[in-house]
Formats: structure tokens, sequence, C-alpha cells
């Protein structure tokens, strides 16, 4: 009766422990479990050359070689040479830019805006690393 006994429970203890763990892998997840998503850092030093006064709103933002936008852009400020941006992504391999880009606005229009070659990198781009991007804007065609 007791080797019943311990039968019964170990066979309820292993079913107990083998539903609690298969609920650790999601039906529509596949065969393997994904990791959560892990921040990618981005951090873009913006490099003003330039003594001119600045005409318009900019914004500093990251994008996929495509152009599209995968980073809130965040407001450029006169004096400010370093902006933080963080993406929510698993590793890859890919293209990401850096941009300085003037914002459509209902202000006077300016005589002259600010140009910027993006700043591109192709590598592989792995969670909870910083990867830096220098801008060099300046006034006039664009420049490198």
């Amino acid at each position: 009766m007791k080797k019943l006994t311990a039968s019964i429970i170990s066979l309820a203890l292993i079913f107990i422990f083998a539903s609690s763990s298969y609920s650790l892998i999601h039906v529509n997840s596949g065969i393997y479990p994904k990791a959560s998503a892990i921040t990618i850092l981005y951090t873009v030093n913006v490099n003003m050359n330039t003594e001119k006064e600045l005409c318009g709103n900019y914004l500093v933002m990251i994008t996929d070689g495509d152009g599209n936008q995968v980073v809130k852009g965040t407001p450029y400020i006169e004096g400010v040479t370093t902006y933080q941006l963080t993406e929510a992504s698993y590793g890859f391999v890919g293209v990401r830019e850096a941009h300085l880009i003037a914002v459509p606005n209902l202000d006077p229009v300016c005589d002259e805006q600010l140009n910027t070659e993006p700043a591109a990198m192709f590598t592989m781009f792995m969670p909870g690393t910083n990867y830096l991007f220098e801008l060099y804007p300046g006034f006039g065609a664009q420049h490198e």
C-alpha cells in the first residue's frame, strides 16, 4: 500500500512540474520560447561647427537602412551635444542611421537650414550594447 501511495504521489508531482514548465512555452511561440526584448542603446553626438544662429526646429532620430524610423525622435536643443536613444529589440544584423532633420513648422521660412549627412552603421546590434554615431551639421549643401 505504501508503494502504491508513493507511486501516485510521485506521478502527481511529475505531472505538476511538467505542466508548470510547459506553460512557460506558449503555444504560438514555435518550438523554442523567445527571450524578452532587451534594449539596444544609441548615443548620437551632434558636433555643431557653426557660429550662425539656428533657424527652425530639428529632431535627432534613428532609422533603419530603408529610412523607416525605429526610435522616437528627440528634439535638438542648442548647446546639447549628446543624445541617448533606445530601441527595444532582440539582437540583429542590419543598418541603423542617425539623422538630424528639420521639422516642418508654421514659423517664417528660414533663409538657411542645417544640412546633415546621416551617420550610418552596419553591424550586429546586440542588446545592452551602446552604439555611437557622430553627426556634423552645417549650412549650405550637404557635406561630409
